[in-house]
């Protein structure tokens, strides 16, 4: 007798979701996604030695390093402007996204076992790393507020009202993109390692240890670097004044609308199946 090869496929198409349900199941599982995401925040520092003070330590320690490198060896220089107090404005934002994106993008992969056991929107899962670090990012904008008189060139001003938009747009923008990368790294692995890699090259590519007129050549392409937007908002709120703010939170905004939209068809369309394929 001769034995036939059976070849068999798989294909994993589901139930699509319509976007309102999807979006009306996010909001009934609110409380679901503060509780996670109060964990998440805890476990980080709860076996370290100073706890919770690491979340404010980290972003100073990195200002103080960044402003002492960047004045005393490579002179970069922000004339009537305190340096330090720019490098922290911005470290602060990109701390919050960078921290964000690094768990946010690889959340649906990494909590697998709990995702393919009990239904919830997975939208939710990519939420919860920003959300935590949501918490980090306000603490270290109000530590800022309260050293800024100890800044030179600085002063309290109207523009520090403005403080918690930087916060609701870095939170938004975290999970949006969090949420399409998380999504596509159920399907292929290296969405992972491209993440990795490409997050130093955004930092750079993020006006936070140079101001933005010094891009020269490379300034339009800096502006319509999402992040640019958030960074230079918050420069604004402390300092009274921001280069191109209006071209680069114009970017911002489109691609947050874009990528908002790309996340809720996304989920819409693949929530249902994303855990059959981990």
């Amino acid at each position: 007798m001769t034995a036939e090869a059976v070849t068999s496929e798989l294909w994993l198409t589901g139930e699509s979701t319509p976007p309102g349900r999807l979006l009306r199941e996010l909001w009934a599982a609110r409380r679901l996604a503060v509780v996670l995401a109060r964990n998440e925040y805890l476990a980080r520092y709860r076996s370290s030695l100073l706890g919770l003070l690491w979340s404010l330590l980290v972003p100073l320690l990195q200002t103080v390093v960044l402003a002492i490198v960047f004045t005393h060896v490579v002179r970069v220089a922000a004339p009537g402007q305190s340096y330090a107090l720019y490098v922290l404005s911005g470290t602060a934002v990109w701390s919050t996204f960078s921290s964000g994106i690094s768990s946010g993008s690889t959340a649906i992969v990494d909590t697998g076992a709990i995702a393919g056991r009990v239904y919830f929107p997975r939208l939710i899962l990519p939420m919860l790393a920003p959300m935590a670090a949501l918490v980090t990012g306000a603490l270290t904008l109000v530590v800022a507020v309260l050293l800024l008189p100890a800044f030179p060139h600085s002063s309290y001003h109207v523009q520090l009202l403005a403080l918690p938009l930087v916060v609701l747009l870095n939170f938004l923008f975290t999970s949006a993109f969090a949420s399409v990368v998380a999504l596509a790294h159920v399907y292929a692995r290296d969405v992972r390692y491209l993440i990795t890699a490409s997050m130093l090259v955004w930092m750079y590519a993020t006006p936070i240890i140079y101001p933005l007129h010094l891009a020269h050549g490379l300034r339009p392409y800096i502006e319509a670097n999402p992040v640019t937007g958030i960074v230079q908002l918050s420069h604004w709120c402390f300092l009274g004044q921001a280069d191109g703010l209006e071209p680069s939170l114009l970017a911002t905004g489109a691609w947050l609308v874009g990528l908002l939209t790309i996340a809720v068809l996304a989920y819409s369309r693949y929530d249902r199946v994303a855990c059959d394929r981990l």
